[in-house]
């Protein structure tokens, strides 16, 4: 039986040192271009979809750097639900500031629009539905590259020109690698895992980009820019209002129609804060449930590659043999390799120690979110019980059972005066 577990013990090891020794060399191989080029020229029109319920503590923040991020002719247009969201007042107060800070720069709140399943993607149907007419207000109907931000992502200057030099006559939308960072700021336990699985982990996004991946890019859609004659050409945002995994189906219709999809070396630096583990475990439970209805033979890439640490060093301590205490010792050296390398791209410092913890972090998480998802095809996303099938959501009317022990932490976090409402 020993022997059993200790060949068992070595596989795992193999496959999780395998994979990160070969993200390491695909990390490697990436060319960096230090000074950004871009069409002057080309009109951008930045659209950033509002997340309805109560207001994050972090929007206004986000909003603002949006016109310090923004050149000359840019287009600023703020999505939302409903002239009644609280996300709708603090954008009127973002574009009368931010229009002070940068009066060449256009700036328009879209409210309403379409309903369903994906809220984030009604609110940019409804921006891109009134698009030429944003333009012609302007006065360049010409089509613009579209880049899309989330409402929690602080925007700069060299990451919009870096999407915008990116996107050309062979790459259709180019996208940032998203890490989560608050300097100094007391994180929860959920926002360390998060940012765990993002700066460090085989599951941080420079390195699965930077993996050859064939005809299904990686792609996230956290901050991205797609050429808009492309984006029409796809059937625009109304063609993915049933899609939970919007960005990832996004990629897959780019490369159908043969044209690429780029990561670009600038991430995009998201503010959030405040999670608890649970609501962070929901979070990457739904990504799961997006791999299982669209590529579900990825899921044992899971326990295997990209979150096999606690696996690895659970077989070898049961095995305990030099085989299997080896492999798992050179696993996890290779992983800490990695992280190392993702800091570095990163531009974080944190000691050897807080990285070696953090794998471990990263990888419970990820396997939490991986029985969750095994579990159960319906997910909980902001008071609504979604179910994936063939990556197309069906929404169901029952409330989720972990939404409904969520809510009362959200509500209680937000106070008395808070709104939950669907993205």
């Amino acid at each position: 039986m020993t022997d059993v577990v200790s060949v068992v013990s070595v596989v795992f090891a193999t496959f999780a040192g395998g994979f990160a020794l070969a993200e390491l060399r695909a990390l490697g191989a990436r060319r960096v271009t230090e000074t950004v080029h871009f069409e002057a020229d080309r009109r951008r029109v930045i659209v950033r979809p509002l997340a309805s319920g109560a207001a994050p503590p972090w929007l206004a923040e986000a909003l603002a750097s949006t016109f310090r991020a923004a050149r000359s002719g840019d287009v600023v247009v703020f999505s939302v639900a409903s002239v009644d969201d609280p996300a709708s007042s603090i954008a009127r107060v973002a574009i009368r500031r931010g229009l002070r800070v940068a009066p060449s720069v256009a700036a328009h709140l879209v409210v309403g629009g379409p309903s369903g399943p994906n809220g984030k993607v009604c609110r940019l149907a409804e921006a891109l539905r009134r698009l030429p007419d944003i333009l012609a207000i302007s006065k360049n109907p010409r089509a613009p590259l579209v880049v899309i931000a989330d409402d929690d992502v602080a925007l700069r200057r060299r990451l919009l020109d870096a999407l915008d030099a990116a996107v050309h006559a062979e790459v259709a939308a180019a996208w940032a690698a998203p890490v989560e960072d608050r300097p100094g700021l007391v994180r929860a336990l959920g926002d360390r895992a998060s940012a765990a699985i993002l700066d460090g982990s085989a599951h941080a996004f420079p390195a699965l980009g930077a993996l050859p991946t064939g005809d299904a890019p990686t792609f996230v859609g956290k901050a991205f820019a797609i050429d808009a004659d492309v984006l029409t050409t796809l059937g625009g945002f109304d063609a993915l209002r049933n899609h939970l995994g919007e960005d990832a189906e996004l990629s897959r219709r780019i490369s159908a129609m043969g044209r690429k999809s780029a990561l670009v070396e600038v991430p995009a630096r998201s503010l959030a804060y405040g999670r608890t583990f649970r609501e962070v475990v929901a979070r990457y439970a739904r990504w799961l449930a997006v791999v299982r209805a669209q590529r579900p033979h990825l899921l044992a890439s899971y326990p295997l590659c990209l979150a096999p640490l606690p696996i690895v060093l659970g077989l070898a301590a049961l095995a305990h043999t030099k085989p299997a205490l080896v492999a798992a010792a050179l696993a996890v050296l290779l992983r800490l390799l990695l992280s190392v390398r993702l800091h570095a791209y990163f531009a974080r410092r944190r000691t050897i120690f807080r990285q070696f913890v953090d794998l471990f972090l990263a990888d419970a998480t990820l396997l939490s979110a991986l029985v969750v998802t095994l579990g159960t095809r319906s997910h909980a996303w902001r008071g609504r019980t979604l179910v994936l099938r063939r990556g197309v959501i069906v929404e169901s009317p029952q409330p989720h059972q972990l939404d409904a022990k969520l809510r009362p932490h959200r509500e209680s976090s937000r106070g008395p005066s808070a709104r939950t409402t669907s993205r």
